[in-house]
């Protein structure tokens, strides 16, 4: 029978880096990540995820990535640059800026419409 082992020390004794993803995405969950000067978060319309809930935008997977280099490049001094997150953010439709109407797979959706979505979904 195998025995339940911290994640941690697992990683420890094969000599892995171990990227927390649980552990971050509550941090996006609760304060967020200012990206370009917009607060990316794990709500509808945040930003982190795509319009289903779970699967993260290009943004959020930008993150994500982010998250992995980080642990290679302390683990194991990798020197791989990080993903810059802002270009992706700029160039991602379902990273909606404040008011403004981005290109998406639907067309355009208008600040109204983002304001009755969120009203509809929240809970």
């Amino acid at each position: 029978m195998m025995r339940w082992t911290a994640p941690s020390r697992r990683a420890e004794a094969v000599d892995a880096a171990l990227v927390d993803i649980h552990t971050f995405l509550n941090f996006v969950d609760f304060a967020g990540v200012v990206v370009g000067g917009r607060r990316i978060t794990t709500d509808f319309l945040g930003g982190a995820f795509s319009l289903d809930g779970v699967h993260p935008t290009n943004t959020g997977y930008a993150l994500i990535a982010n998250e992995f280099i980080h642990a290679m490049n302390a683990h194991f001094n990798g020197g791989i640059r990080p993903v810059v997150v802002r270009k992706v953010q700029k160039a991602d439709p379902l990273v909606l800026p404040g008011v403004g109407t981005p290109p998406s797979a639907l067309g355009a959706i208008t600040s109204d419409d983002a304001r009755v979505l969120r009203d509809l979904l929240a809970p």
